[in-house]
């Protein structure tokens, strides 16, 4: 495999930026790092209505960004949870990718500001993201969405928080998901040794950061294998929706989230499949997005 060119411009502009390992910075540099990288980032198009509205829930306010492209009622919805790493995204990481999907695939889109460790850890994302979707289930007719029709989005961690939730939803005998999209989701905290190994360091996402990350979501060693923080190690699968699931060739998750893929297929699950082998875990490319906006578009 070789680099794609546009995740060589990538890794070119981080390293002119000089952009740190999150793993030889505190929690406080790392974040603003990661803020800049934010308002530095490329803008999506423009909508109908971006606002943010804060959710009241047991657990304190939890923020939502809801994008809609058009004011026709009853769109369909996504949940999305956005990337950035356990510790350092936020609404604003993933704010160009919701605006791109809103205006392409025609849905309405509620990004959700979880409970980031080390201040909140391992369970308190997962909570979050379940009182999420209970409160778009019941708020989406007051919102013009059809609460008939709820995907749920993840890029980054926020692909192992929408699988978890996918999974909570059905143990909870909630109203079924419509589909799920995956975007270089982090599945497992475990890297096992595979030729993979060689993509682990310099390609924006190292083995010593995703280990940092866990080091602070996983605050308690009881948790470390709890299914609701490593979804791949989950029993059973076989009740989750259609899945759509984008991974990258170099990205130290990729070998997890392929392992997933074999498991839904071998457990009955629809999954489509898009690997982009010149493309990094914090770049996916133009490719796996419109394949998400396809998938999304042709299940809701």
């Amino acid at each position: 495999m070789k680099l794609s060119r546009r995740s060589r411009d990538y890794l070119m502009g981080l390293k002119q930026a000089g952009v740190r390992p999150v793993d030889q910075m505190s929690v406080t540099l790392a974040r603003q790092q990661q803020r800049a990288i934010d308002l530095e980032s490329p803008n999506g198009p423009d909508l109908q209505e971006v606002r943010d509205i804060v959710v009241r829930c047991p657990a304190g306010d939890l923020p939502i960004r809801l994008y809609r492209p058009t004011s026709e009622d009853m769109l369909p919805c996504c949940l999305h949870f956005p990337g950035g790493g356990w510790v350092t995204g936020s609404l604003e990481t993933d704010d160009a990718l919701c605006r791109t999907v809103a205006r392409y695939a025609g849905v309405g889109v509620a990004s959700v500001g979880w409970r980031r460790p080390p201040e909140h850890a391992f369970p308190a994302a997962p909570l979050d993201a379940l009182y999420a979707v209970r409160w778009l289930a019941d708020a989406a007719p007051d919102l013009d969405l059809d609460p008939g029709r709820i995907a749920v989005m993840g890029r980054c961690v926020g692909g192992n928080l929408a699988l978890t939730l996918a999974q909570m939803a059905a143990f909870e005998r909630m109203p079924g998901l419509s589909c799920l999209a995956l975007l270089a989701p982090v599945v497992d905290w475990e890297l096992p040794s595979t030729p993979n190994q060689q993509f682990w360091d310099g390609y924006g996402l190292s083995a010593a950061e995703l280990n940092w990350q866990w080091s602070h979501y996983i605050a308690h060693p009881a948790d470390r294998e709890h299914a609701l923080a490593r979804p791949l190690r989950a029993e059973d699968l076989s009740h989750l929706p259609p899945v759509f699931l984008a991974t990258a060739g170099f990205d130290p998750c990729r070998d997890a989230a392929e392992r997933l893929a074999v498991r839904l297929r071998n457990q009955g699950v629809a999954v489509t499949h898009q690997f982009v082998p010149g493309a990094v875990h914090h770049h996916l490319g133009n490719s796996a997005v419109t394949g998400a906006i396809e998938f999304l578009a042709a299940n809701l």
